[in-house]
């Protein structure tokens, strides 16, 4: 018969194993956006460039499965839609894939019109008759909201460059961050099981 407190101390180093396990995923991943940080902020163009045909190769793809459900006997209800999806993921993948800095200055100007938008929606908000919040903060955010689509419009390329480089400072930021997260809760493990270890 084993001992309870056997299996207890068991238990609990298993779990010690895990926090630790968990503190080099933290490190690992931390280290990946640093490194990922690093290089969108010396070669944003480059990252903007690779981000980009990324997401044409997402599209392309999706547009593919796209097709081959609307074809199957589940996709047979919305057959019409699934195609059209299919045709628009394909040409648009194919278009970005063959020429993505045209296409990232496209997505600039798409950003853009999308901040334009939703700073006339809250500037509507800020002066109608119900408004959750603020209304002078949710005006304020409506006027940034078009400065900046306006800027997008103005300067797609310089924008699409500013998004490489504002990506760049947050991977930065959220790796080193994971990484000093990792690094303690290792720590904090070890100490455990040395303690536990002499017990």
């Amino acid at each position: 018969m084993i001992p309870r407190n056997s299996s207890n101390r068991e238990s609990v180093f298993t779990m010690l194993d895990f926090v630790k396990r968990s503190g080099t995923l933290l490190i690992a991943s931390g280290v990946i956006a640093i490194i990922f940080g690093f290089i969108a902020l010396v070669w944003p163009t480059s990252t903007v460039v690779a981000l980009v045909v990324l997401w044409g190769a997402y599209a392309l793809v999706d547009g593919i499965l796209s097709l081959i459900s609307a074809f199957q006997p589940a996709g047979r209800p919305a057959r019409g839609w699934l195609i059209v999806m299919g045709i628009i993921g394909i040409i648009a993948g194919l278009l970005v894939l063959f020429r993505p800095f045209e296409s990232a200055v496209a997505l600039a100007w798409i950003l853009g019109i999308w901040l334009i938008l939703r700073g006339i929606i809250g500037l509507i908000t800020a002066f109608g008759p119900v408004a959750m919040g603020s209304r002078w903060m949710i005006g304020l955010s409506g006027v940034l909201f078009i400065i900046a689509g306006i800027l997008f419009i103005a300067n797609p390329g310089s924008a699409a460059v500013g998004v490489a480089l504002f990506l760049g400072l947050l991977a930065l930021g959220w790796g080193i961050f994971q990484l000093i997260s990792g690094i303690q809760i290792r720590n904090d493990a070890k100490k455990a099981q040395g303690s536990g270890s002499r017990v």
